[in-house]
């Protein structure tokens, strides 16, 4: 019996193509690639890659915000067995600089801001490229300058004659397209030890399914796309699949809110899929602005604990939200939950996807616990990855006989799951990953600090906010929020920030003499001191999560803020 074609998202976009040349694949800036524009450019890609020595299992790193050239390089990767990279741009190159090391990238790609810092060093030659034709993006001279080579410039001189490496004949479906990893997406970890999963073509094809058979989308959906391509949520499954099955893919640089409504009305948008913080930002400025939201048939939010009175909102407007639950290492979401279900199931993240199975388990004996207990949530599916990107102990630390161990905390009613927490070492703000020791190992370094432990605490916007809980040397000064923040923004992405400062006597440890997360957590969220020894408190909160502390600024307005009490600022969050 002859095999099926094996799933290739090139093969994919090649079909559509040949079907429907016309038909319109993604619109960027008010420019739209049809199919055949869009296969054209990635074959281009694929030759200049060819060209450059990239070959099977090279990773191609791409640095940039939303921009076309995401999809054009995952499916020019696709046509030759390599590996595409994302990595946001928001990170600090001191970041960015590791993740380069860690992945060893023959290629990478750069926005003209991430260029203008200069170029990159790792094992082996890597060719430098800037993207040069992005309307919206910065001056091309400072990347110029610093070596890297004009992207489509480049491009333009190559004739697109190149499909896959195939030995077989071209025609009738025979021919053959390469198979294995595809995508790797950075996980958050800390400094000294990155974490990867990829996924490979099959794993994509499976997470698109999931969200095919669910939602039925096709050919005559149109799909904004808010998050950033970085992440599975921009980058994921569903997102390649209707990009290259014939929808059409509307893609923005940045989110902004006014634009968004814009753009939903002018392409009749039926698809998307934002946090929770961009809808309550939509639906702010449809309140202040007006618009016609109607033709979103699907839209999805999630990437953190979803507010129930945002759902009604939502609601209340029309809107039918989907919440959707799902991370990096299953190419897309695994849970969701239908509009239907969300009044009589509040805080419930839903039911699994067609093709993905769930169970809740006690962590330390990994034995499925009674409905209604807490336990850690696994899953498996064909969308999930069964390891850690050159990591065996971390591969054994989160799976475990195929079942990913996600790190979340949820209760089963039978039918339903609800999440109840996750791990503390991990912070999830704004649908983006905290890891707690990476922001500790750079605090560390901060001078006169004797000890410190990050956490989150619960934030009806962010989902969560990250706190740092430090004890001081003997006699040292008591620094102010935005003193720790600049130190920190050496080195960490602004969104890695701490929000929230304690200062304490002594971090809450076990008898074991192991750091007692949970009561330092309790202590963020309800700042007290422990008896009998009185101390100083710093209780201060930063409102714009999102953005980083400007040197100079980040001190005045710590210092501001830092005249809250205890009490207030808890309440705040």
């Amino acid at each position: 019996m002859s095999q099926l074609p094996a799933p290739n998202i090139a093969r994919v976009l090649d079909r559509t193509a040949f079907l429907r040349p016309d038909a319109p694949s993604l619109t960027y800036h008010k420019k739209t690639w049809t199919a055949l524009d869009a296969a054209l450019e990635s074959r281009r890609l694929a030759q200049l890659l060819l060209r450059a020595g990239v070959s099977a299992g090279d990773r191609v790193m791409i640095i940039s915000r939303n921009s076309p050239y995401h999809l054009f390089t995952l499916v020019a990767c696709a046509r030759i067995g390599a590996i595409v990279v994302p990595i946001s741009p928001s990170l600090t190159r001191y970041e960015i600089a590791n993740l380069v090391n860690f992945c060893a990238p023959r290629l990478i790609i750069c926005s003209p801001e991430v260029a203008a810092f200069g170029t990159f060093d790792s094992q082996g030659t890597i060719f430098h490229y800037v993207i040069d034709d992005d309307p919206v993006a910065g001056p091309l001279g400072p990347a110029l300058k610093q070596g890297y080579i004009g992207l489509s410039a480049t491009l333009a001189v190559l004739d697109g004659d190149f499909i896959s490496d195939s030995a077989r004949a071209p025609g009738l479906g025979t021919r053959e397209y390469p198979q294995g990893n595809v995508l790797m997406h950075i996980i958050s970890g800390e400094a000294s030890r990155p974490r990867a999963v990829c996924l490979s073509e099959k794993q994509l094809f499976w997470a698109a399914r999931n969200m095919r058979d669910e939602f039925f989308y096709g050919p005559g959906d149109v799909t904004l796309v808010l998050s950033p391509m970085s992440s599975a949520a921009g980058l994921g499954g569903g997102v390649i699949n209707i990009f290259a099955a014939g929808g059409h893919l509307i893609l923005m640089h940045a989110f902004e809110p006014l634009e968004t409504l814009r753009i939903i009305e002018e392409y009749s948008v039926t698809l998307m899929f934002g946090v929770p913080s961009v809808y309550r930002a939509i639906l702010d400025t449809l309140a202040t602005h007006g618009g016609d939201i109607s033709s979103v048939r699907v839209p999805m939010i999630g990437g953190t604990l979803v507010p129930d009175n945002l759902l009604e909102d939502m609601q209340n407007l029309g809107l039918s939200p989907i919440n959707v639950w799902g991370t990096a290492h299953m190419g897309g979401p695994g849970i969701y939950l239908p509009s239907a279900f969300i009044k009589d199931h509040p805080s419930a993240i839903g039911h699994p996807f067609p093709y993905m199975q769930a169970r809740v388990v006690d962590p330390v004996t990994g034995e499925d616990v009674p409905d209604g207990e807490v336990g850690e949530l696994i899953v498996r599916g064909p969308s999930v990855s069964t390891h850690m990107w050159h990591d065996n102990e971390l591969t054994q630390d989160t799976f475990s006989d195929g079942w990913l161990k996600t790190g979340d905390y949820v209760s089963s009613d039978g039918s339903f799951l609800s999440l109840a927490g996750h791990s503390l070492k991990r912070i999830v703000t704004s649908g983006r990953c905290v890891c707690a020791g990476e922001v500790e190992d750079v605090l560390s370094g901060y001078d006169g600090l004797k000890d410190v432990v990050v956490c989150g605490i619960p934030d009806e916007l962010w989902g969560e906010t990250v706190v740092a809980t430090i004890v001081l040397d003997e006699g040292a000064p008591v620094p102010t929020l935005g003193e720790v923040q600049e130190f920190c923004a050496q080195r960490l992405a602004a969104y890695k920030l701490p929000r929230l400062l304690l200062v304490l006597p002594e971090i809450p440890r076990t008898d074991g003499g192991e750091v007692d997360r949970s009561q330092v957590r309790d202590l963020a969220i309800s700042p007290a001191v422990p008896e009998p020894v009185p101390a100083p408190i710093t209780n201060t909160v930063s409102l714009s999560p999102v953005s980083a502390p400007s040197p100079g600024s980040a001190r005045s307005a710590s210092s501001s803020s830092r005249a809250r009490s205890a009490s207030s600022a808890s309440s705040a969050n």
